[in-house]
């Protein structure tokens, strides 16, 4: 791990800026140059002493030319040449400057003259001339001098230029050093920040193990302070050592990241740590940070506290325990096979002597059962589904296992499957549970069908005696009748106004028990006729059967009120008894009432239908309702024809139809019966 350079891995926007300043300086120096002229004006300033050395080498050559002259001398053949190769240099010296080259042109042209007409030395004319002749070339110093102060003063503002120029990147390298340091300050003070913020424990350590930084984190996790670490030196944690963790230390030292293994450390065991300590159980993970040249500077160490974790862990491991629930992890790329502790129990394999493959996984499978565990799971992969199987386990010992076995494929993104994970569970108990359920369930079989064939033949028993009590009651009631009638038709004149009395009282009770036998086969039939389900309009029915309550009682002009509008599934047959029945009690039981008024209507209770029958009829009290529905109980007198039956038959039809009824009133002020059915199509046997 090496250091990177401070700030983002682009351009250094203040090292941009700086250099920035720095060019704009250099260009602020090239333009003061360009327009002060300062390199032409230096090099005329070199040219003018150039020109100066060679206009003075002229006079010396001129005044032993002209004191030869004076003095007669004839051979002068060697000053004329030195006077014309000096005034050859010094005209190509002059060309710099324009106005130079025009004074010494002119001054060559009366050199030029004066050497070519040599004149008589006394003649005072000549003199003149000579003198003309100085002058001239003395004209020529002041543009030379001109030129020589100018490049002095060019050469001053270049080395002035040159020295402001270097105070101003002196002053921009200071500044940036400056911000640098800033920026550098700054960023550790960030970084701090993030470690100390840090959800992860991160301690910095020297290469020679001295503690240099401990977040907020690392002082949790162990319980001390960066300040109880002043005498620690990690290399000499003997604790550490003995773990095995100091050579991971050290391999990090020369360079290696190194994650170690999970370990439990007690800082109440290190004699240089001062402070209260903990035991943490952690897995480290350690990183050197090197320099440009790759030298190791610090070793950054992120503690990973797995208490918790390892916790959990064993909280799993005893949860698959308990559940017999293994987890296994199948990598398609290597074929290694991962088992979860629970697995190799289930199994009944030792992990060691375990080759940790999908053939191994297969070896384990009871051999008839191989194949299709094979093809299941290879079906699995190739369509992309949920692996899922039941089959057994062939024991060394020859025991059979059976287990539950689910699992998925995870794919890469061509579509290649990379692993697969799933689970087992061991369900040989429940296999045999489901085995002895099985032999129950078969036992209670026999048991119903044979207690299905004695209620069978007690309800034949029944329904033969109910006919026979039937016909051996009516057999005697007829004959009664029919000894009255033949008394009253005989004796009739004979008997006095009680005697007459006694025959029509026997004759209203003859009735009575005819019509209580009939109620009584009725109250049996639905008790013991099979139902015939089938859809039916309540509505409608009630509306056939409030009809013939009509008929029935012609001279009780009922309002009848049919509200409801719902089809339910049901036996016709018990379904019109129980609205028979229902509404026959309140056209009789309004008899006495102005303005009788029976109303059919649906409530809703839950979600549920309610079915209500309701009167302003005399009603009844409270009191008795427990009486309601018993065969034989009546809650009114004699005023009022029955035989306690039919309340009883509505009971026996909404219960053979899964439903409930209840009933409530108040004297004088009418009755209310609420009921249910099972409005859900049922399987009619499930209902009879």
């Amino acid at each position: 791990m090496t250091v990177p350079p401070t700030g983002t891995t682009g351009p250094n926007p203040a090292a941009v800026r700086f250099l920035a300043l720095a060019l704009a300086g250099l260009l602020l120096y090239g333009l003061f140059l360009y327009l002060q002229a300062i390199p032409a004006r230096i090099q005329h300033g070199l040219r003018a002493q150039e020109a100066i050395r060679l206009l003075d080498a002229q006079r010396a050559p001129l005044l032993r030319l002209q004191g030869a002259r004076i003095a007669g001398i004839t051979d002068t053949a060697s000053l004329h040449q030195a006077v014309r190769r000096n005034l050859q240099a010094f005209r190509r010296a002059s060309r710099y400057n324009a106005e130079l080259s025009v004074i010494v042109g002119d001054f060559a042209a009366r050199l030029e003259a004066w050497l070519d007409n040599p004149a008589n030395p006394d003649d005072p004319a000549e003199t003149l001339r000579f003198i003309d002749l100085l002058e001239a070339l003395a004209r020529a110093e002041a543009p030379i001098h001109a030129d020589i102060q100018a490049g002095s003063q060019a050469e001053f503002q270049l080395w002035l230029g040159l020295a402001l120029l270097g105070l101003w990147l002196i002053l921009l390298f200071f500044l940036y050093q400056r911000q640098q340091r800033g920026r550098i300050a700054q960023a550790e003070k960030r970084l701090r920040a993030i470690l100390d913020q840090s959800p992860f424990a991160i301690q910095i350590f020297a290469p020679d193990g001295t503690p240099l930084h401990m977040n907020q984190t690392a002082e949790r996790l162990w319980g001390v302070r960066m300040a109880d670490l002043a005498h620690y030196n990690l290399l000499q944690d003997r604790q550490l050592e003995a773990l095995g963790i100091t050579p991971c230390f050290r391999r990090a030292v020369a360079g290696e990241a190194v994650t170690t293994p999970v370990i439990r450390y007690d800082t109440d065991r290190t004699p240089q740590v001062e402070g209260p300590g903990r035991v943490v159980e952690i897995r480290s993970h350690i990183y050197p940070v090197k320099d440009e040249d790759g030298r190791v500077r610090e070793i950054i160490i992120m503690h990973e506290d797995v208490s918790a974790l390892e916790e959990a862990q064993r909280r799993l491991v005893e949860a698959q325990r308990v559940a017999r629930l293994g987890s296994w992890e199948l990598d398609l790329r290597t074929n290694h096979l991962y088992w979860s502790d629970e697995i190799f129990r289930i199994f009944e394999i030792d992990p060691q002597h375990f080759a940790a493959s999908y053939e191994s996984f297969l070896e384990t499978v009871h051999p008839e059962d191989r194949e299709a565990v094979n093809q299941a799971y290879l079906d699995s992969v190739a369509n992309r589904t949920e692996y899922e199987i039941q089959h057994r386990l062939l024991m060394p010992d020859g025991r059979i296992k059976h287990v539950h076995e689910r699992g998925r494929t995870d794919y890469a993104a061509d579509g290649t499957p990379l692993r697969s994970i799933g689970t087992v569970l061991d369900i040989t108990d429940y296999k045999r549970l489901e085995a002895e359920l099985s032999r129950h369930r078969d036992h209670l079989e026999e048991l119903v069908a044979q207690r299905t064939g004695e209620l069978e033949a007690v309800n034949a028993e029944l329904e033969s005696f109910s006919y026979s009590v039937s016909h051996d009651l009516r057999a005697p009631l007829r004959a009664i009748s029919g000894f009255s009638d033949a008394l009253r038709e005989d004796c009739g004149k004979q008997l006095d106004a009680a005697g007459r009395e006694y025959l029509d009282r026997i004759s209203a009770n003859v009735q009575r028990m005819t019509q209580l036998i009939d109620d009584l086969l009725a109250l049996s039939r639905t008790s013991q006729a099979p139902l015939q389900v089938e859809s039916v309009d309540l509505g409608a029915l009630a509306d056939e059967v409030a009809e013939h309550m009509r008929q029935r009682y012609p001279g009780h002009a009922v309002h009848f009120v049919n509200r409801v509008h719902e089809t339910v599934q049901g036996d016709p047959k018990l379904l019109r008894i129980l609205l028979e029945n229902l509404l026959d009690n309140a056209w009789k039981y309004t008899t006495p009432v102005e303005q009788p008024e029976v109303i059919f209507e649906t409530e809703t209770h839950d979600g549920e239908t309610v079915f209500v029958v309701r009167d302003n009829g005399v009603g009844f009290d409270m009191a008795y309702a427990d009486k309601l529905f018993g065969a034989f109980q009546r809650l009114h007198g004699r005023e009022f024809p029955g035989t306690g039956i039919g309340l009883a038959t509505v009971q026996r039809v909404v219960h053979r139809h899964r439903g409930r009824i209840s009933g409530e009133g108040e004297p004088d002020r009418g009755a209310r019966f609420r009921f249910t059915l099972n409005t859900v199509r049922t399987d009619p046997d499930r209902l009879s």
